[in-house]
């Protein structure tokens, strides 16, 4: 069913989405390109490209707007985007920045697509590195629910070539001089009691 949404004066569907803070030098195609290999389908079009950098872009395929619905990040360019339905208000969004880990083990060049694959087993949603702070090198992770959270964290996720761990965002890092599994042993052997 067709749902009808007013964000200022223009109208959007439930099948309109948009993919947040793209850069003017990513291109339409390459925009295009990337949502057919998300999605395996070519039924897209682009409705504009708004403030912000904002990409709005519609599908009339109700298999494509499933998956799409489903996805929180992209990748254009070896680039993680955010995808979020078009009528999606900042709340909705921050809703979905509730369940986040962080990981080390990753280098920003690394190829988006094995980190995506990485994580897909374990229930990931978005991915991302903090730009405001040069010594924060922890990738980010929203996961969609907390049993989700939790069974990527606290152990080593292994894929291809790359090694990480992780830990919920709150939590800090373990001193250099112990290991992760070191530091919950504590926590690890009440369990056991």
């Amino acid at each position: 069913m067709k749902k009808y949404y007013r964000l200022n004066n223009e109208r959007y569907f439930s099948k309109d989405f948009k993919i947040l803070n793209v850069p003017s030098m990513v291109t339409d195609d390459q925009i295009t390109n990337a949502l057919s290999s998300l999605t395996k389908s070519s039924n897209f079009n682009i409705r504009s490209r708004k403030i912000a950098s904002d990409v709005y872009f519609f599908s009339n395929d109700l298999h494509v707007v499933n998956i799409l619905k489903e996805t929180w990040t992209m990748v254009i360019n070896n680039s993680f985007y955010r995808i979020i339905p078009a009528f999606y208000k900042r709340s909705d969004v921050e809703k979905r920045n509730q369940w986040v880990a962080k990981f080390k083990g990753f280098d920003k060049n690394e190829n988006k697509t094995h980190i995506i694959n990485m994580f897909e087993p374990q229930g990931e949603k978005n991915f991302y590195w903090q730009t405001d702070n040069d010594n924060d090198d922890n990738l980010y992770v929203k996961f969609k629910r907390e049993s989700d959270l939790i069974s990527a964290t606290n152990r080593f996720i292994y894929y291809k070539h790359i090694k990480a761990y992780g830990i919920s965002r709150s939590c800090t890092w373990p001193v250099k001089n112990q290991s992760p599994l070191h530091v919950n042993a504590k926590a690890n052997y009440q369990n056991y009691n």
